[in-house]
């Protein structure tokens, strides 16, 4: 390796000039997340693999069959690699009976600000907050009974890594951990939305994901 003093640079300098190059001048604020393997047994929730099946004709839609829609989103900007910003949203509905079919019901809404996190940890993070909403929320005297959920995400790769064994996230470790508690309060189910295809509570997250992730006060 060649020293400064014959004009060269050594390799950590390199990796350096590679990561500010590449990824940006705050890569080193970037949230990792590594943990060493995990296993994730005895899930108690569901993950609707149908929703997002090729046999499944409307795949992608969503589907009305519960007391309350999950919609959850994540936002990632790296327009100025100086200035990465990151967030999740989570919009929340009340499916009610009317005229023998349930509709949906906005009821709340969240938007977070999460720095400069990947758009996969902010994917996760909203639906860990979902399972957290639902935990700390369904005995609750200020809301309708509910004894089902359905979540989605239009994040394919989570709702699929929902359903491995095993993983060396934390992110993902944590939020199995609250669908786990959620699924022991009501009957949680994991479903697949198509983005950018006119579903009212996936646009809805999709713009709180926005707003939470520009949202750095």
């Amino acid at each position: 390796m060649e020293n400064a003093s014959n004009d060269k640079v050594g390799h950590r300098i390199n990796i350096r000039a590679w990561i500010q190059t590449n990824i940006g001048l705050d890569a080193h604020n970037t949230v990792f997340d590594d943990i060493n393997r995990t296993f994730l047994w005895n899930k108690k929730y569901i993950v609707d693999t149908f929703s997002y099946s090729n046999f499944n004709e409307r795949k992608g839609t969503p589907v009305v069959d519960s007391d309350l829609s999950m919609y959850t989103d994540g936002s990632y900007h790296d327009e100025d690699p100086n200035d990465i910003k990151a967030g999740a949203g989570l919009a929340i509905y009340e499916c009610l009976a009317e005229i023998g079919r349930r509709k949906e019901h906005k009821l709340l809404e969240y938007d977070w600000h999460l720095g400069q996190s990947t758009i996969f940890q902010c994917e996760m993070y909203a639906i860990k907050r979902a399972a957290q909403w639902i935990c700390e929320n369904h005995r609750k005297p200020e809301f309708r009974p509910f004894s089902s959920v359905v979540i989605y995400s239009d994040s394919l790769s989570s709702v699929q890594t929902l359903l491995n064994y095993e993983t060396k996230s934390q992110i993902v470790k944590d939020t199995v951990d609250w669908l786990n508690r959620a699924a022991t309060l009501v009957h949680v189910t994991i479903r697949w939305v198509k983005a950018h295809a006119d579903h009212a509570g996936n646009e809805r997250a999709d713009d709180l994901a926005n707003e939470g992730a520009q949202d750095t006060e």
